[in-house]
C-alpha cells in the first residue's frame, strides 16, 4: 500500500529509483523506510519525508539529486516560488522517466525550473523552454 502512494505522490522520483535500482531493490527501500517508523500518514508530508530519507542515503544515481530537488519544490508547503537547477535538460530527463527507460548520458547543460502556484517554467540561458510532464500527468510506474 506505502509504495502505491509513494508512486502516485512522487512519480519521477520513484521511477528513477526503478529503473537505476530496478523494483526489488526500490521496493526494499521503501520496506526500510517504513521500518524506520518515517511514514507519515499525510500525503504530502511522507513525501517529504520519503524524499530526505532517499536524500540522507546518498545513492549514486545519476540525477537523484535534480528529481530529488524538483520532487521537494513540487511538495513545498509554502507558496514561494521556488527554482530547481538541473545539469541537463530536464525535459530529455523526464521523457525518459515517462516513457520508464534510462536517461542515458545527456549533454551537461544549465537549465532553471521555477516551480510556482501557476506552474512550472523551464529556462535556459533566460531562454523559455518547454514544460516537462506534471505530475499528474504521469502515470504511476507499474507495481
Amino acid at each position: 500500500m506505502r509504495e502505491r502512494v509513494l508512486c502516485e505522490t512522487l512519480p519521477f522520483l520513484l521511477r528513477l529509483l526503478r529503473i537505476s535500482l530496478g523494483p526489488t531493490a526500490t521496493s526494499g527501500i521503501i520496506s526500510e523506510y517504513r521500518k524506520a517508523d518515517l511514514a507519515k500518514p499525510c500525503g504530502a508530508e511522507d513525501a517529504r519525508q520519503f524524499i530526505g530519507y532517499v536524500r540522507a542515503r546518498a545513492l549514486p544515481i545519476p540525477h537523484l539529486i535534480n528529481v530529488l530537488d524538483l520532487e521537494d519544490a513540487l511538495h513545498a508547503t509554502s507558496n514561494q516560488e521556488r527554482i530547481v537547477s538541473f545539469d541537463c535538460d530536464p525535459t530529455l530527463l523526464f521523457a525518459a522517466l515517462q516513457d520508464e527507460r534510462p536517461p542515458g548520458v545527456l549533454p551537461k547543460e544549465r537549465f532553471y525550473i521555477a516551480v510556482a502556484q501557476h506552474g512550472i517554467v523551464i529556462t535556459k540561458d533566460r531562454e523559455t523552454s518547454a514544460s516537462p510532464p506534471t505530475p499528474e500527468s504521469v502515470s504511476s510506474p507499474p507495481q
